[in-house]
């Protein structure tokens, strides 16, 4: 909701009436909210939201262009992040929390390709988890009895949807990181377990270019270093359905079946690349129903550093057109 405050004023600013038409579109108001009739888990909802929340920036940037790096407060935490806008969209940066990527947002069809969400532990989840003992309470009683959730489902991680997300050893990194802006190249740096992470951040015309380097203090040392992204392709008007990832040492795709707009990430260094579903059990009339949320996929490297040796990569993201047909009709061509 923040998010499309913020929107609301770039529209309002940019007095552009089809900017305001698809805001409008993007207040729709069951997917900013969570209950049995549906809301914020289900997927294509989020995404529908996104769409022409994007498709109202994009109209509005293109009357009142904003600078190409600023610093704004989206989410209204007090702590700003960083906006990286490009021709194709923005990159949206969260320094204070270990200069992960919140957002990877698509100008030219409308989307935000990280929108898959957090699991968090709701209420009516007790209920399952005490459905031996002829567990709920009140009016959730009758939701809990018919519960079918996959335990897998019920493995809860609030931790929030993003790229960039970078692991040392296993570990995630969610230290603050330092900002630099030169010249359109934003550089984050910071610290994890002694090791120095830096990530410089650009765009051109198609995508949005990171490049890594790693190093420490001491003598040379193996570790391993990770780099997660959770994934939602567009996919209009549809169900999200485990997602189609193709993967090899130097790249990785995530697409929806049929969808509109998915996600490549190309390496310029071999990688392991595996990937899961993320899944929750959520309320609905039926009861518990497990839900894909996004695909997290993780880009894992052998480094070795200290003693001088540093490593280094290249990581590229575009977004990657599909084979959906809804993105220039709107959700309900």
């Amino acid at each position: 909701a923040k998010r499309m405050w913020h929107v609301s004023a770039q529209v309002e600013s940019s007095g552009d009436n089809e900017a305001r038409r698809e805001l409008y579109r993007a207040q729709c108001n069951c997917a900013y909210w969570h209950g049995a009739f549906g809301g914020v888990y289900l997927g294509f909802m989020r995404s529908a939201l996104w769409h022409h929340l994007m498709r109202a920036e994009a109209i509005a940037q293109a009357v009142s262009p904003s600078p190409a790096v600023e610093a704004l407060d989206l989410d209204a935490d007090t702590r700003p992040e960083i906006v990286l806008r490009a021709p194709w969209g923005a990159a949206v940066i969260a320094p204070h929390l270990g200069g992960r990527l919140v957002e990877l947002c698509d100008h030219t069809v409308g989307a935000n390709l990280l929108a898959a969400l957090g699991i968090r532990p709701e209420a009516y989840h007790l209920g399952v988890e005490e459905a031996g003992d002829g567990g709920g309470h009140g009016e959730m009683a009758p939701l809990q009895a018919r519960a079918e959730a996959a335990p897998s489902a019920l493995s809860f991680d609030a931790d929030e949807p993003a790229g960039l997300i970078d692991l040392v050893d296993g570990e995630r990194v969610a230290v603050p990181y330092d900002v630099e802006v030169d010249d359109g190249l934003l550089r984050l740096r910071g610290e994890h377990a002694g090791v120095r992470i830096g990530k410089q951040l650009s765009a051109d015309a198609d995508e949005l270019i990171v490049v890594y380097e790693l190093g420490r203090a001491g003598p040379p040392k193996a570790l391993g270093f990770a780099v997660a992204f959770t994934v939602l392709p567009l996919s209009l008007g549809r169900e999200v359905e485990p997602g189609i990832v193709e993967a090899t040492p130097l790249s990785v795709t995530v697409r929806q079946p049929f969808g509109e707009l998915g996600l490549a990430i190309a390496s310029s260094e071999p990688a392991v690349v595996s990937h899961e579903e993320i899944l929750s059990a959520s309320a609905s009339l039926e009861g518990l129903k497990v839900l894909h949320q996004g695909t997290r996929v993780t880009l894992a490297y052998e480094a070795v550093v200290g003693g001088g040796a540093t490593f280094g990569f290249e990581l590229r993201l575009r977004a990657l057109p599909g084979e959906g047909g809804k993105a220039d009709k709107g959700v309900s061509a």
